[in-house]
């Protein structure tokens, strides 16, 4: 693990990070994470998010290049605030199928940012997809 660089990251890259971090790990830990039959889907969504996120951390260049800015579109976004250990797991889990609801819209620009992502070389290359 030393080996792996660390990039440097403001405040806000950090906090975006986090919180993406800890509402992929709620939706992994909830006790009730496929009781919509889309609830995988979103999973799987704001992990790619997440994933994204990091990819920016990682390869800047290559990503503002291809005019994707992903720490400004999550920020506009505006995600609903994870709490770890929630009083209400089940509002939790219904503002954040709302939300995904939201961004999964065809014309949403994170949506078309992520697919735009994905045809990029280096990240075909990291995810094995070249």
């Amino acid at each position: 693990m030393q080996q792996i660089p660390i990039p440097s990251a403001e405040v806000h890259a950090i906090r975006e990070v986090e919180g993406m971090h800890d509402l992929v790990t709620a939706l992994h830990t909830s006790e009730r994470k496929h009781a919509h039959p889309r609830d995988l889907l979103m999973r799987d969504y704001y992990e790619d998010t997440l994933n994204a996120l990091v990819y920016e951390l990682y390869l800047p260049d290559d990503l503002h290049t291809a005019g994707l800015q992903f720490f400004d579109l999550v920020a506009a976004a505006s995600l609903p605030q994870v709490d770890r250990d929630p009083r209400d797991p089940d509002a939790q889990l219904s503002a954040l199928r709302r939300k995904f609801e939201d961004l999964y819209s065809p014309s949403h620009p994170l949506r078309a940012a992520l697919q735009k992502l994905h045809t990029l070389d280096p990240i075909r290359i990291i995810e094995g997809k070249a």
